[in-house]
């Protein structure tokens, strides 16, 4: 349970780490690393994490990196979720009360981080919290729930309760999250056989389980550049994903209720591969809809988690 942290230093005085998570994108990851160097209101130690990229790929950011940037390459591709609990060993062994794990390609504004870790500061009970995501206008991106890993039907709306600042939510995106050591002693790290995509709803919701509060800090603001999966991949582990979670938390009555919806809009896809009258582009994209909702509803039945599925659009590994 949350614990009394009153006593923590004032945000002048933190040395922030933060762990970036890298697969085979270098120009976004300089840029990213460069957006944190130039974080405002804290010193920040900044520690990439490379999951196993191409040579070419690790040869540029090894290169091209500042020297004052910790670089850790992994032997093997691991994911996202595997490679945050590498990030997450590191920091505990630091003794840090908190860090930040965040994505390669996203970019942030100067304030960003001194923003999240005062609100961490003023609240010992806030275990994981993160930006307002927005889009690259700085307009802020709808709100998307899916509310079937709690046993309900989806609900668009991941706002609870909060203040002019702080908005609890169930779940915060992983693509920049600042998380207390405390919280993640208690709750464990992340489930890494999700491999990438939905692992950070996985682990928000345990904070929330043991009793942290979870949330957006309003007034810090991010976006993400895009991923570097295809969208086939993407498609895939988020429907495999989103499925072993509501079987892991709601039990098998909401995952074969979760499942039939997932397979009446796989078939709505498979009917708009076919329709004549749409343009190809358009008939493509619903094929691979189809193909990759359908391979990740088949693995959540099956229990087949880890790397999961090769698409011929795509290769095996995910940032």
């Amino acid at each position: 349970m949350p614990g009394d942290q009153s006593a923590e230093a004032s945000v002048e005085t933190v040395e922030l780490r933060v762990f970036v998570i890298h697969w085979n994108d270098p120009g976004r990851l300089m840029a990213t690393v460069g957006d944190l160097t130039q974080s405002e209101g804290l010193t920040i130690d900044v520690c990439v994490i490379d999951n196993a990229s191409r040579q070419s790929a690790f040869d540029i950011i090894s290169e091209g990196l500042p020297d004052d940037v910790h670089l850790l390459r992994l032997p093997v591709n691991i994911g996202f979720a595997g490679a945050a609990n590498e990030a997450i060993a590191l920091a505990r062994d630091s003794g840090a009360p908190w860090f930040v794990i965040a994505s390669h390609d996203v970019v942030l504004h100067p304030r960003a981080l001194a923003e999240l870790v005062t609100c961490m500061q003023a609240d010992p009970a806030i275990g994981v919290v993160g930006p307002l995501l927005t889009d690259a206008d700085g307009i802020p991106r709808p709100n998307e729930e899916k509310g079937w890993w709690l046993g309900t039907v989806p609900e668009f709306d991941r706002q609870i309760e909060g203040s002019d600042r702080f908005q609890e939510t169930l779940w915060v995106s992983g693509c920049l999250v600042l998380i207390r050591t405390e919280c993640v002693r208690e709750v464990g790290g992340f489930w890494s056989e999700l491999f990438a995509y939905s692992e950070d709803v996985d682990f928000c919701l345990r904070a929330r389980d043991a009793g942290w509060r979870v949330g957006v800090v309003l007034d810090a603001h991010a976006y993400e550049r895009g991923s570097t999966a295809s969208i086939d991949r993407r498609i895939y582990l988020g429907t495999r994903n989103d499925l072993a979670i509501t079987r892991r938390r709601s039990g098998g009555v909401v995952f074969l209720r979760r499942s039939a919806l997932t397979a009446s809009n796989s078939l709505r896809a498979l009917g708009g591969s076919i329709a004549f009258w749409r343009r190809r582009e358009r008939r493509d994209l619903s094929r691979r809809y189809f193909r990759a909702r359908v391979w990740g509803l088949v693995d959540a039945f099956r229990g087949r988690l880890g790397p999961g599925r090769d698409f011929p659009s795509s290769t095996q590994h995910v940032d």
